[in-house]
């Protein structure tokens, strides 16, 4: 069988979207390794993570050629993905994050999307409108033309059912999974170099996740609040809403029981969790 992603986030995004592709791309390859597959990418990326598909015989990237493909990236991949589809005689193409190509239709093989949330619908006073209308269209058209709907949580699938009105034989609830380092055991030397360079506390809550209203960070924060002798450390990327939290922080003297983390290596993530 020849199964193509649309693998732009694979390549280029380290969080997120970024791991659910490769995770899930990676267990194909290792698991079902009689399949040919096709990752169409809007460039590969020249991080370290990007050879989780290197040197496999049976796995075949394809990038923008043309110069106003590669400056007009969203472009090709709305509309030029499904002729290199047919092209290439694929089988299944599945679109990992929320989207299929404006024009899938024409594509003769199988369409899946994955859908990872609503959130955009269910709690619209988080997004601006320009990005809700974008969202909705792109998701609604995606649920719509698939033959196949995977939602990774059964809140996903309740909301795709209820917003979208799409049959319910066609959504299967496929949780994430999880990343094969977050299985190995830590050694102990290990869980002291990243506490010292970190400066973790004994005793800590764990927070991970970009620091964005939807997170809903400050809750934890006033609920630390409440508490004694705990701390919270917090691993992420801080948006505008970090100035509400740590405002809060600030007023009610917290300071010194919050400890924000950027830039954290992905492979001491399990020993920062382990630790928690």
């Amino acid at each position: 069988m020849r199964i193509a992603f649309d693998a732009k986030r694979a390549f280029l995004n380290k969080s997120g979207l970024g791991n659910y592709s490769r995770s899930l791309i990676t267990s194909m390859i290792q698991n079902f390794p009689e399949n040919s597959y096709t990752l169409f990418t809007t460039k590969k990326s020249e991080l370290a993570f990007a050879d989780f598909i290197s040197q496999r015989e049976n796995v075949n990237c394809i990038e923008p050629k043309k110069f106003i493909d590669k400056k007009i990236s969203s472009r090709w991949r709305s509309f030029k993905i499904t002729t290199l589809l047919n092209q290439n005689a694929i089988d299944v193409y599945h679109g990992l994050s929320n989207e299929l190509p404006l024009n899938i239709q024409k594509f003769k093989g199988k369409k899946i999307v994955t859908i990872h949330d609503l959130i955009f619908l269910r709690y619209p006073e988080l997004y601006p409108l320009i990005d809700r209308t974008i969202y909705n269209r792109k998701f609604r058209k995606a649920c719509e033309m698939a033959d196949f709907i995977v939602a990774t949580s059964e809140q996903t699938k309740r909301d795709i059912l209820e917003f979208y009105k799409i049959p319910e034989q066609k959504v299967r609830v496929v949780y994430q999974s999880c990343a094969t380092i977050f299985y190995q055991e830590q050694s102990e030397e290990k869980l002291k170099v990243v506490k010292a360079k970190y400066n973790l506390p004994d005793n800590y809550l764990l927070s991970v996740g970009t620091i964005e209203e939807r997170k809903n960070l400050l809750t934890i924060v006033k609920a630390l609040n409440l508490l004694r002798d705990i701390k919270l450390v917090v691993v992420g990327k801080k948006r505008d809403y970090f100035k509400t939290v740590n405002d809060f922080i600030v007023a009610n003297k917290l300071e010194s029981r919050v400890l924000f983390l950027e830039k954290v290596e992905t492979e001491e993530l399990p020993a920062i969790y382990k630790l928690a």
